[in-house]
C-alpha cells in the first residue's frame, strides 16, 4: 500500500513538473523581451520567482525546527548539571 502512494506521488511529480518546465521558457522570454523594451515586467517577474522559490525554504526549516528542538533540547538539559 505504501508503494503505491509512492509511486503514485512520484508520478504526480512529474507530471506536474513537465508543466513547470514549459512555463520556465516562457518566463525567460517574457523577462528578456521586458529587459529590451525597458519596461519594469522583468523585475517584478525575477522578485516573484524569488518569493515563490524561498517559500518552501522556510517552511521546511520551520517544520525541522519544530520536530528537532524538542529533543535536542532533552538531550541537552539531561546532560547539564542544572538544579530543577
Amino acid at each position: 500500500m505504501l508503494k503505491k502512494q509512492f509511486l503514485l506521488i512520484l508520478f504526480f511529480v512529474f507530471v506536474f513538473m513537465i508543466d513547470s518546465w514549459a512555463q520556465c521558457s516562457m518566463c525567460r522570454l517574457a523577462a528578456e523581451t521586458s529587459f529590451a523594451s525597458g519596461s519594469e515586467i522583468g523585475k517584478g517577474l525575477n522578485n516573484g520567482i524569488l518569493y515563490i522559490m524561498i517559500i518552501p525554504y522556510i517552511l521546511f526549516a520551520s517544520l525541522a525546527l519544530i520536530l528537532f528542538s524538542k529533543p535536542i533540547r532533552s538531550k541537552v538539559l539531561k546532560y547539564l548539571p542544572l538544579k530543577r
